[in-house]
């Protein structure tokens, strides 16, 4: 995935530790490919093609391919408010998103033409990622951004994993709450190993964690005699993500 740096400047480590060697510096504008990612750091490849690491606190920008979702917009040629248009886009038509600008306290987002013809368009444009280049991994469509990843997850374990969970399963299979947590955990693990941060799914990931789960639940189950569940389907996976939404809903009234 390629992004635009946002920030003024951003050090770039040879490993993920701020006392290894120096190996770059970024500034506002540069456009990094970015790999593995963590909370901590990022691993990043440079305009000039090396590799290293970056705090995983720096701001930046995903470019990506989009449709206009409203009426129509004009590109300017350059973040202002009475700058020349450049051409006008209709509803449905696709373009990249290429940057984000702030000048005199107003958003504008860089964008590039197929062609490859640049302009500028109001931040708050209403627009459609194009689902084959989402994330740019296998196309899923995300749940949430990456920023919100954190609270998706705290909602998840704290709404799901503590009262969703055991509750609906709890009832269902006969376990009652108390003896449903556990299993309510597992569950929650799931979703965690399946998760990526950029709020699509991991099938890689997320099929051989439900088998693995499941295998456990069977395991404990033939061993004790005694009932044991993993939250999967359809239900479960509504319930789970739906819980995670709410922790993204209280998230943002925090935030406010």
């Amino acid at each position: 995935m390629k992004f635009q740096v946002l920030e003024d400047k951003a050090t770039v480590y040879s490993a993920r530790s701020s006392t290894s060697e120096v190996v770059g510096e970024l500034h506002a504008g540069d456009e990094i490919t970015v790999g593995k990612r963590g909370y901590w750091w990022i691993e990043a490849t440079l305009p000039s093609g090396k590799t290293g690491y970056v705090s995983g606190k720096i701001k930046i920008f995903q470019i990506c391919d989009v449709s206009l979702n409203q009426k129509s917009v004009s590109v300017v040629a350059s973040p202002a408010a009475n700058s020349k248009i450049k051409m006008t886009y209709k509803k449905g038509d696709k373009f990249t998103l290429a940057g984000l600008v702030t000048q005199d306290g107003t958003q504008w987002v860089k964008i590039r033409s197929d062609s490859g013809e640049v302009g500028f368009i109001p931040a708050a444009t209403k627009i459609r990622l194009v689902i084959s280049t989402i994330g740019g991994e296998g196309g899923e469509t995300p749940m949430f951004k990456e920023t919100e990843y954190l609270p998706f997850m705290l909602g998840v374990f704290l709404i799901g994993g503590l009262v969703g969970i055991p509750l609906a399963y709890g009832l269902i299979s006969g376990l009652g709450y108390f003896k449903s947590l556990p299993w309510s955990l597992v569950s929650c693990i799931v979703l965690l190993i399946a998760f990526r941060r950029s709020g699509s799914i991991s099938w890689g990931r997320a099929v051989p964690a439900f088998i693995g789960g499941a295998m456990v639940v069977n395991a404990y189950n033939q061993i004790t005699g005694k009932p044991a569940f993993i939250a999967g389907g359809f239900l479960g996976f509504l319930l789970v993500g739906g819980c995670g939404l709410i922790g993204i809903w209280i998230g943002r009234i925090f935030k406010k």
